[in-house]
């Protein structure tokens, strides 16, 4: 099963709300983990954030936009080959991440064998919080989980702020933090220097970038489960 974009080995072959109270940001004599604790406390405290993830390398680009709240969310992926277009939709709701897509993307980015693809393409399938492959396919979905992916190391520097797109923005550079399948990447997080937002991530892959966006904090989310799904099984995979 695929993980979160800019981890996945495939990818090389081939209404508004109130929003929660705000954090006051870091001063500007606080050490550069300060800063980064302060902007990852403001994402935190906000009730959901549209991210949207861009990557490219050769014939394929993938663009996921994703709309996250505190528990619940769902994802459009948009995949790219050789000018072919494919798509897919995750979402999360009551602890259970539902998929969708067509063959290819299924198989492709997904790591659904051929057949298997073939078979469950254009229907839903759900995997239970319980499943080992749960964890990567939900991330970006909820708030604390988009937030968790741009956390970095205790070595992270701060450069000297930028303005992008009129914005004044705070600049941290450092490693993401290294977990199960996901290696420590070189990363530089800006955000809103008024009130801590994360406002991009910019990671650099088998010497890719990847750059997300952040915007539309504090506005509904709303989901709902398809009335069926098929239940998903490890043997769907491609060995290996």
């Amino acid at each position: 099963m695929r993980a979160r974009l800019h981890y996945a080995p495939a990818l090389v072959g081939c209404v508004l709300a109130t929003a929660a109270p705000s954090v006051a940001h870091a001063s500007v004599s606080s050490t550069p983990y300060e800063v980064m604790s302060s902007v990852l406390a403001a994402g935190e405290a906000q009730i959901s954030v549209k991210s949207v993830s861009t990557w490219a390398s050769g014939a394929v680009k993938v663009v996921l936009t994703s709309y996250a709240a505190k528990s619940s969310g769902y994802q459009n992926i948009d995949y790219a080959v050789k000018g072919v277009d494919h798509h897919e939709m995750v979402k999360l709701v009551g602890g259970v991440v539902y998929v969708r897509g067509d063959a290819t993307i299924l198989n492709l980015y997904m790591g659904l064998t051929k057949g298997r693809a073939k078979i469950v393409a254009g229907k839903w399938y759900s995997i239970a919080s319980t499943n080992p492959d749960f964890a990567v396919v939900a991330s970006d979905l909820t708030v604390s989980s988009t937030m968790s992916v741009i956390e970095m190391t205790r070595a992270v520097v701060r450069l000297p702020d930028q303005v992008r797109n009129g914005v004044h923005v705070t600049v941290l550079k450092g490693q993401t933090i290294a977990s199960s399948g996901s290696p420590s990447l070189s990363e530089t997080l800006y955000s809103n220097a008024r009130d801590s937002l994360p406002v991009m991530a910019s990671v650099t892959y088998q010497g890719k970038k990847q750059s997300e966006s952040f915007s539309n904090w504090g506005r509904a989310v709303r989901v709902s489960a398809p009335s069926r799904a098929l239940p998903f099984s490890v043997t769907w995979l491609q060995a290996g």
